[in-house]
């Protein structure tokens, strides 16, 4: 969330450079003001994020990122999300076996 008296382009900027650090596909920004016009152009470049859970289904698009004022947000606008967690990946088991680690065998 972003507060103060002013918003600009570079705190749009900031947030985009934090979803690529982390890896993240969606980003929601939401501020006290209203967001500029260089804001909304910046958003509306980032492009859309792509999901199908199964390649028969109908895939969705979601904006990458999405400008929400508190003001919008307490009247009850919702960013566009997709029901399933596309957000976080499952990380991968990298532990080793003790060697006195036995297998138990459940029925």
């Amino acid at each position: 969330m972003k507060g103060g008296e002013t918003v600009q382009s570079k705190d749009i900027d900031a947030l985009m450079g934090a979803m690529l650090k982390h890896e993240c596909e969606l980003g929601v920004f939401l501020t006290a003001t209203e967001p500029t016009k260089p804001m909304l152009q910046t958003v509306a470049a980032s492009g859309y994020v792509k999901t199908a859970n199964d390649p028969k289904a109908p895939s969705f698009e979601f904006p990458k990122v999405q400008i929400l004022t508190l003001k919008e947000y307490f009247a009850g606008k919702r960013p566009k999300l997709p029901a399933t967690n596309i957000t976080f990946k499952a990380a991968l088991h990298a532990g080793k076996k003790s060697k006195g680690q036995i297998s138990l065998e459940m029925e």
